[in-house]
């Protein structure tokens, strides 16, 4: 190294040699950028997985069986019932009760009746199911002193980009 600096300042004008010297210095000197800190890990509560994976899949089972669109129906009531065994997963207790029993006392006979009114294709026994569905949600809200959330019968799609009816 020491060669190298002699043969550049042999070749170099003094004040220019000064000048790669201190800004090679000051680029030594200086410490790497700070690490941006690592972010948190997304730790959703009871309210927002309801809000992110429960809700919609609700709505759309009713914009689905409202459409006579079984195939999708039947698609819907797997997702929501897999929505709420996610939420049983991340959040075992709410409020000191389980989830999961919490889902299967107040929905475990309105899914069933889901089931047969979308393997009947009958439209009529399907929004009386579905009425049954949003009573066993309203009645899991008020046991979980939740009353103020209360779950209706969608009047209009909140989904304007996806089809509900069923395909010709």
């Amino acid at each position: 190294m020491r060669k190298l600096l002699s043969i550049v300042a042999v070749l170099m004008p003094p004040v220019l040699l000064a000048t790669v010297l201190a800004q090679s210095t000051d680029t030594a000197a200086q410490s790497p950028p700070a690490a941006a800190p690592a972010p948190t890990a997304f730790n959703p509560g009871v309210g927002e997985l309801m809000n992110l994976i429960v809700q919609p899949r609700h709505t759309k089972l009713w914009l689905a069986g409202h459409e006579a669109n079984w195939t999708l129906a039947e698609y819907e009531i797997k997702e929501l019932r897999s929505a709420l065994a996610n939420v049983a997963k991340a959040r075992p207790i709410f409020r000191e009760r389980s989830v999961a029993e919490s889902v299967e006392m107040f929905m475990g006979g309105a899914f069933r009746g889901i089931d047969d009114a979308i393997k009947a294709r009958d439209a009529g026994k399907f929004a009386e199911a579905y009425a049954t569905v949003n009573a066993g949600c309203n009645a899991c809200h008020t046991a979980l002193n939740q009353s103020q959330v209360v779950i209706k019968t969608p009047e209009q799609t909140s989904y304007p980009d996806q089809e509900f009816r069923a395909p010709k």
